[in-house]
């Protein structure tokens, strides 16, 4: 699912954004009706991922897990010394500040965020997202539509990157700034050095 384009998006430059990689974990696909279980975070500057930057909030939840611990190993043992939700999604935009919003099918992890904000009345800041499918499409235009092209653990693959801690947040925030890293170093082999750059152009998920 891609974002429609918006059309009044300001082009910036990719290799010197400033960037933080985030995932979450959740109960489930549904905004408005799953929680946010976990976030991880890791910042990139100059193409470089911060490895002492990396962070990974575990969120208090009492309700039902249903079967999302067989894919995350999240349990209600790990949740019961987490942040209470508010205050977990406070250090996060905190730790964004003005950077660059990256995650790999960014639309769910902004949903899920936004829809934090709306029931702990956090104001939601303006922020500036890009999503690594949304780079791939732009970086092999043939992969727009073909899911199976752009699923992470593919991606992984196809950069040759090994697939560590997989579906945990901060494992997942790493494998996805390691995508960005070989994906941008692919942009400034190509000439690709703004958003507005990347063909076709893709602006919907690159600036919302």
């Amino acid at each position: 699912m891609f974002y429609p384009r918006n059309r009044t998006a300001k082009a910036y430059d990719l290799h010197r954004a400033n960037y933080t990689v985030l995932d979450t974990e959740t109960t489930g696909f549904e905004p408005g009706k799953d929680r946010i279980l976990s976030i991880g975070l890791v910042k990139m500057q100059n193409g470089k991922i911060l490895l002492k930057s990396a962070l990974e909030l575990f969120i208090q939840y009492e309700g039902n897990l249903g079967h999302s611990p067989t894919i995350h190993g999240i349990t209600m043992n790990a949740l019961e010394g987490g942040m209470p939700a508010e205050e977990a999604l406070r250090h996060t935009l905190d730790f964004i500040g003005t950077d660059t919003v990256v995650a790999h099918y960014a639309s769910f992890d902004r949903r899920m965020l936004e829809e934090l904000a709306r029931m702990y009345t956090v104001p939601w800041p303006e922020l500036r997202w890009l999503d690594t499918m949304d780079v791939e499409v732009g970086l092999n235009p043939s992969a727009h539509r073909q899911a199976h092209l752009l699923k992470l653990d593919q991606l992984l693959a196809d950069y040759q990157i090994p697939a560590l801690d997989r579906h945990t947040a901060l494992g997942d925030a790493y494998a996805t700034a390691r995508v960005l890293q070989k994906q941008l170093a692919l942009c400034k082999t190509q000439g690709i050095q703004y958003s507005s750059s990347l063909q076709p152009p893709r602006t919907g998920l690159l600036q919302i």
